[in-house]
């Protein structure tokens, strides 16, 4: 954790030293759909071609129990790693709020579906996406 703590500050660092069409012309060099770096866990798992629909179903099981869909705005896709942090970051908040308001049962649902969601899925990508 402490490597993509180090990583993320260094990225954070570059892009507050850089200007728009810089950062811009780079993002699309960068991810690209042909890059190396894609988005996309997808991209990333030791998994042919052929598995990512079930990927892409899993992941949106998780979304659909959840009551969250993809917005319309961007076509993407449930793989990419802005969804699945965005998710994440809702799921922490679903759980300081159960936290907060005493809800034990529902504190312990949202607990074990964003452990479960990390070790199925973002976990096993965001590592290697930094770093590359």
């Amino acid at each position: 954790m402490a490597e993509l703590c180090e990583l993320l500050q260094a990225v954070g660092a570059s892009a507050e030293a850089s200007e728009t069409p810089v950062l811009v012309a780079e993002y699309l060099r960068v991810f690209d759909r042909t890059s190396p770096c894609s988005p996309r866990e997808g991209s990333w798992t030791q998994q042919a071609v052929s598995g990512r629909p079930a990927l892409i179903a899993d992941i949106a099981g998780f979304y659909a129990a959840f009551g969250v869909q993809l917005g319309s705005a961007l076509s993407d896709t449930e793989d990419r790693i802005a969804a699945e942090l965005e998710f994440s970051a809702f799921l922490a908040l679903k759980l300081a709020y159960a936290a907060a308001t005493g809800e034990q049962q529902g504190a312990e649902v949202v607990h074990a579906a964003l452990r479960s969601f990390w070790c199925d899925h973002v976990g096993r990508f965001v590592l290697p996406f930094a770093r590359a």
